[in-house]
């Protein structure tokens, strides 16, 4: 229950901020988050944040430093049961949907993998209609 609370506390601490990307402020739609074991810490907290504009923040943080986070810009589509998400830098990174989760399909993340809990439910807004099982999925 102790990751559950950090993770509301930092889901509305970077959620609520504009995206900074196209200069708008408009909230993230989608939050999804993962707090995973850390070797040489207290953890690791991993958000994903979903624009309506198709733009994305993706950040990693260890909780023991969360000023130090990396924060990647860049853009998600919609494949099917699929989100496939390009950062600025040329990765990327595709995550099955399933219900409330995002489950990576990469490495990247050792053998535990990375599995991403939605924090904040889909809308029914323009352009961004994945739905969460909440409003009745695809």
């Amino acid at each position: 229950m102790r990751w559950l609370g950090i993770l509301m506390v930092l889901a509305v601490l970077t959620g609520c901020a504009g995206n900074g990307i196209s200069g708008a402020s408009v909230p993230a739609t989608h939050v999804y988050a993962a707090a995973l074991p850390s070797a040489s810490g207290s953890g690791r907290f991993v958000e994903l944040m979903l624009f309506p504009d198709s733009d994305a923040l993706f950040v990693e943080a260890y909780l023991d430093h969360p000023k130090d986070k990396a924060v990647r810009a860049g853009h998600w589509v919609r494949s099917g049961s699929y989100i496939d998400l390009t950062l600025d830098q040329g990765e990327t990174l595709s995550f099955l949907w399933q219900g409330n989760y995002l489950i990576y399909e990469g490495n990247a993340y050792g053998s535990a993998g990375l599995t991403l809990e939605a924090l904040r439910p889909a809308s029914s807004g323009p352009g961004l209609n994945i739905g969460l099982g909440v409003h009745g999925g695809f």
